[in-house]
């Protein structure tokens, strides 16, 4: 019988942590970036198409991310910021001419999901993204984009196994 039939209460954190919460918190947050979108300047279509999957991702990198085992040295953690970061940054005033924001978060989302949410919603996002680049051109700032994101996937599954180690010893 489930804790909650005996009449137990599910801890709120164990809660949140369902693959229905990151789903919600994904539909939610999209509903409330089209709504902001609408009131800020009423674009056309395709600005919805860009910016509403993307924002997905990163409030569901975000959710992956709360309720999920930290490392105790915080290491992996900064490498998330920093992406997180350069794609927000990339989008304000393009630092890094040859990298698409887009697909840097997407990329690195999907690649270091600790849950399968955001592995499955970076996936079908940057599937849009890709083709987007693909067909409007940009595809070099999308090689760019993905060869970043692996070189930080990689570096935040060294900094992760690093805290690893340094715990057990």
């Amino acid at each position: 019988m489930p804790p909650s039939e005996r009449g137990m209460r599910i801890p709120l954190s164990t809660a949140l942590a369902t693959p229905y919460s990151a789903f919600a918190v994904a539909a939610v947050f999209a509903v409330l970036v089209a709504i902001a979108l609408r009131i800020a300047w009423a674009p056309p279509i395709h600005t919805y198409l860009e910016y509403v999957p993307v924002g997905v991702v990163f409030i569901v990198l975000i959710w992956d991310r709360l309720f999920s085992t930290w490392s105790r040295d915080g290491w992996p953690e900064l490498c998330d910021l920093l992406v997180v970061g350069l794609a927000l940054l990339r989008v304000i005033v393009p630092p890094l001419p040859f990298v698409s924001g887009h697909t840097l978060l997407t990329a690195y989302g999907a690649l270091t999901a600790r849950r399968w949410p955001l592995r499955a919603i970076a996936l079908v996002v940057l599937a849009q993204v890709t083709s987007t680049k693909i067909f409007a051109g940009g595809s070099k700032t999308m090689l760019g984009g993905l060869a970043a994101a692996a070189i930080a996937a990689i570096l935040h599954r060294r900094l992760w196994e690093a805290g690893a180690i340094r715990r057990e010893q």
